[in-house]
């Protein structure tokens, strides 16, 4: 059974649950600007007939909001400082005083892909930071929280490699039983940090990896009736041709496509707020529970709590939702009217992209 939060969570660790707070805030932001987006019908799809079959073809997409990228990216950074601001707490803890201006700026948690990279790391900071040297208890905790641990949680997660939502307590592993340590979450944050910095965050719309294909009954069709003409997860541009189906065939096609960010470290397009909640998964229910105790059984933190009124206790996180201050009563019922108005493709885009 897992260690409560209310347990072990001190209150000197609040400043931790407000950035996950923001973060969340952000999310929650982040999908009202989709859901607005994909509301206006941003994408127009058309057919056209050639010889004897006919395709749908992208026909035009309006720009999506800079906003999008910018939501992103800021809640991405959120992530980021506070696995930095956990170390320097757990460093401060350990030496039982406030590290001063010199030593606060040398602190950060480290994303290594080898372990000689993290052994580089730590003795260079260990000069001024003794409490990171080799076999110290900081040192084993964010060894075992890196990318080449080849354990970090539990050994029997099975994690398929198309469904990185599930890659947070293991380096995940192909068919072999090779690590792809490219796909692990900490060298994604790591990485989306440092693009959020340096670039714009690019947007774009994606085919479905599983679109629902269902015949008409009393119409000629099957499987070899149709033909996709993008990979399923590519990015699409103005022009391409989608799919096609013999002429003649009569078939629903589900095959509208999301809006994507895509990875850096990959390149892989992932959708937009599954890919922020898998990161916001990983600090708050992973990392940041592991480095601050040790053990494998702490609960998660929570990532639900008011910045606006402060909390008198860490117990008390978690009891109302971040959205709650900035969602009116108001917004909240025109929210409700238009997903009730929505015909089904739009019922469909609003799975994909409302609040959780």
């Amino acid at each position: 059974m897992a260690v409560p939060v209310e347990v072990w969570l001190s209150d000197r660790f609040l400043p931790l649950l407000y950035k996950l707070a923001r973060a969340d805030e952000i999310s929650q932001e982040l999908s009202e600007v989709l859901f607005a987006y994909a509301s206006r019908d941003p994408v127009r799809l058309e057919a056209d007939i050639r010889g004897d079959r006919e395709f749908c073809r992208l026909a035009s997409v309006a720009p999506p909001p800079p906003r999008i990228g910018l939501l992103f990216g800021d809640a991405i950074q959120q992530l980021r400082s506070c696995l930095d601001h956990a170390v320097l707490m757990v460093l401060e803890e350990v030496r039982g005083r406030a590290l001063d201006a010199n030593e606060a700026r040398n602190t950060e948690f480290p994303v290594c892909r080898t372990s000689a990279t993290f052994r580089r790391w730590t003795k260079r900071r260990s000069e001024m930071l003794p409490e990171l040297s080799e076999g110290s208890l900081l040192y084993q905790r964010l060894a075992a929280l890196q990318p080449f641990a080849a354990q970090q949680i539990d050994a029997d997660v099975a994690v398929p490699i198309h469904d990185e939502s599930r890659q947070l307590f293991t380096t995940p592993m192909d068919s072999d039983g090779t690590p792809l340590v490219e796909h692990h979450p900490l060298l994604g944050l790591a990485a989306w940090s440092n693009e959020d910095k340096h670039r714009r965050l690019s947007v774009a719309f994606v085919r479905p990896v599983f679109p629902r294909i269902v015949p008409v009954p009393g119409f000629p069709g099957g499987e070899s009736a149709y033909q996709w003409h993008v990979p399923a997860g590519a990015a699409l541009e103005p022009g391409m041709d989608i799919f096609s189906v013999e002429w003649g065939t009569r078939m629903v096609v589900d095959l509208y496509p999301y809006p994507s960010i895509r990875r850096p470290e990959t390149g892989l397009w992932r959708p937009i707020l599954p890919e922020l909640n898998l990161y916001q998964r990983y600090v708050a229910e992973l990392t940041l529970p592991f480095l601050l105790t040790g053990a494998r059984d702490a609960a998660p933190l929570p990532s639900q709590a008011s910045t606006v009124v402060p909390l008198g206790s860490a117990a008390q996180a978690g009891m109302l939702p971040a959205g709650y201050y900035w969602r009116s009563a108001a917004q909240q019922a025109a929210a409700a009217a238009a997903l009730a108005a929505s015909n089904n493709r739009n019922e469909e885009m609003t799975r994909r992209f409302y609040p959780r």
